[in-house]
């Protein structure tokens, strides 16, 4: 769950955060726009996060 949150937090940071939309179409387009740029340089998301208790 906690990967899902993360990229939708970061599709809205990068698509939502930079204005309001008009139609929603105008949103549907700035979000595959933003798919097609990351696609050009795809990185997997990691999980870093270590479970509770764990020693260093």
């Amino acid at each position: 769950m906690d990967l899902a949150e993360r990229f939708f937090g970061d599709l809205t940071r990068d698509v939502m955060g930079e204005g309001s939309f008009a139609r929603l179409r105008e949103l549907a387009d700035s979000i595959m726009d933003d798919f097609a740029e990351r696609n050009m340089d795809p990185r997997p998301y990691r999980w870093r996060a270590r479970p509770r208790g764990a020693s260093v």
